[in-house]
């Protein structure tokens, strides 16, 4: 009798809320997604077992698209962007919709992991991080202002069929000892969505069964280290010996094989500041240590400057407090270099302050944040090692290079005060994109694509630093700039100077057919700016060469 009528105040509740639909905000509680469960006792070592063969349980769908919500399909939770919306023929829509947990006791676990059984097709799109697992400590009833880390759960076998696989993740250490909520988070767009089906998810006491990624042991401290190598992570599948700290917003995540940090998630920003901070390193018996990783950043600047609350830094410290807001960083980022494709990794490489050297605790991390705007920030293969920084790659005072490095050595002849340089002597590929020269004396060039989506590059055919509208080049010396000369590429009759629409911050600029004067700099850094507002030839900048007179 007590089933009875707890079945019948369920679907009375359920009519109630569908009655009243329509005054709930988003992100909204699909109605009646909370029915029946939670009665069963678990047996000992289970803290969460959940069939979604007939309901979803104590489990909510929440979401910001009332059209699309997780639901009861093919005896599994299910849910799809695409389908019939009323028009007599499917299409997609955009939502971002969560399915999340009841609350999960895990105060007494020592380790525990996730099992899950679950179908999916059609993502076109990276799996994990459109069908994801996530992990929190401090949902309270809104998913878009909790702290979610996701869990990377295999995709082997999927994404061609229906059929359904078995896989196994273990739970973050961070979150053994505690209360967490569990959440399956499925973004689709007005292009393409996903159908993901799943029939089961369970929470077991004990590492998983099934080996996961992040169980390998390139993963642990010193279990896949070359020689002289402190830290080896590629980010592939884990954060390996690496711990997620998230002040607010959307943490870092693996994704595409990397660790990826952004607050943009289609269609909204989330303001957001996130660490990935590493263990201890000890460098008590270094005599001299680097940091090396491969990276693509991008939407980092807006006009030139990077954009209000945006920040992509590497940290380093030898006092680190165990709170990464709390803790006093030495900043070892430099410049790096803002690409325009998803293909083109950059490389950057770093000295550890010598001050460090010795020390027995020192910890490294990446910081990302933004607020209205994000940057993307893709890092992997980072590796701290015993030696030097390499020569040519972002890092310190070696900014923002590969590609557009000079391998070859550091170029530039010095005549008194003056150092003069051709594009042509860093004996650079052809169409390589521009990220920071270094010249003889130390002084360097970066280059930024300022928000054009085509960035500054090299070409051999006239032999010239090309730059387009918006594109800037960042001039940096040790000592105090009085001028600049550049000579620009005269080509088929047509003098590649922008039609004189450019800038210099500090400088005054005068242009004279094919060679620019930027006097009155009097600084040790300015930036060159392409402010043209046209398009094709009279709006590039092409630097044959330039001039650099240092103040007396």
């Amino acid at each position: 009798m007590k089933k009875v009528i707890k079945s019948f105040l369920a679907l009375s509740m359920a009519a109630f809320a569908l009655a009243s639909c329509e005054d709930v905000p988003a992100p909204y509680e699909i109605p009646g997604s909370a029915d029946n469960g939670g009665d069963t006792e678990l047996p000992e070592g289970v803290y969460l077992d959940q069939s979604f063969t007939s309901s979803l349980g104590d489990f909510k769908s929440i979401g910001n698209n009332e059209n699309i919500a997780w639901e009861i399909d093919y005896s599994s939770a299910c849910i799809t962007g695409y389908k019939d919306y009323g028009s007599g023929s499917k299409s997609n829509q955009a939502g971002v919709t969560y399915l999340v947990s009841p609350e999960i006791d895990l105060t007494n676990a020592k380790e525990a992991h996730v099992e899950m059984t679950y179908a999916l097709n059609y993502e076109r799109a990276d799996i994990n991080t459109n069908n994801a697992l996530l992990i929190s400590k401090d949902y309270a009833d809104d998913p878009t202002k909790a702290t979610w880390v996701a869990i990377h759960y295999s995709t082997e076998g999927v994404n061609s069929s229906f059929d359904f696989v078995d896989v196994a993740s273990n739970i973050p250490a961070d979150f053994i000892g505690g209360k967490v909520r569990l959440a399956l988070r499925h973004t689709c767009t007005a292009s393409q969505s996903s159908t993901w089906e799943v029939k089961s998810l369970a929470v077991k006491e004990g590492k998983a069964e099934v080996v996961n990624p992040g169980d390998n042991p390139g993963d642990n401290p010193g279990g896949n280290l070359g020689e002289g190598e402190y830290i080896n992570e590629t980010f592939a599948t884990s954060f390996g010996s690496f711990t997620v700290k998230t002040i607010k917003g959307l943490p870092w995540i693996i994704d595409y094989s990397c660790a990826k940090a952004t607050g943009y998630v289609s269609p909204n920003t989330t303001p957001s500041e996130s660490y990935i901070v590493s263990q201890p390193i000890n460098l008590s018996s270094s005599k001299g240590a680097c940091v090396n990783f491969d990276y693509i950043l991008r939407y980092y600047t807006n006009y030139g400057a990077a954009k209000p609350g945006v920040a992509d830094k590497v940290l380093i410290t030898a006092n680190y407090t165990g709170d990464p807001s709390t803790t006093t960083w030495t900043d070892i980022t430099g410049t790096l270099t803002e690409g325009s494709d998803w293909n083109t990794w950059y490389k950057y490489s770093v000295d550890v302050p010598a001050a460090l050297i010795g020390k027995d605790n020192v910890v490294l991390a990446l910081y990302y944040a933004c607020e209205d705007n994000s940057a993307t920030w893709e890092v992997k293969n980072l590796v701290v090692k015993e030696g030097k920084a390499e020569s040519g790659s972002t890092g310190g005072d070696n900014t923002g290079d590969n590609p557009g490095d000079n391998p070859g050595g550091t170029p530039g002849t010095v005549d008194g005060n003056t150092i003069t340089v051709k594009a042509a002597d860093f004996g650079l590929d052809n169409n390589t994109a521009l990220g920071t020269l270094t010249l003889s004396d130390g002084t360097t060039l970066t280059f930024a694509s300022g928000g054009n989506n085509n960035a500054p590059k090299y070409y051999k055919t006239g032999t010239n630093f090309r730059m387009y509208p918006k594109n800037t080049m960042t001039v940096k010396a040790t000592k105090t700039i009085a001028s600049i000369t550049i000579h620009c590429d005269n080509f088929n009759g047509t003098i590649y100077n922008a039609s004189g629409d450019i800038t210099a911050d500090p400088g005054t600029l005068a242009t004279n057919d094919a060679v620019i004067s930027i006097t009155g700099i009097n600084n040790a850094t300015t930036t060159i700016t392409d402010v043209s507002q046209t398009s094709g030839a009279a709006s590039q900048l092409r630097i044959v060469s330039m001039s650099i007179t240092y103040a007396q």
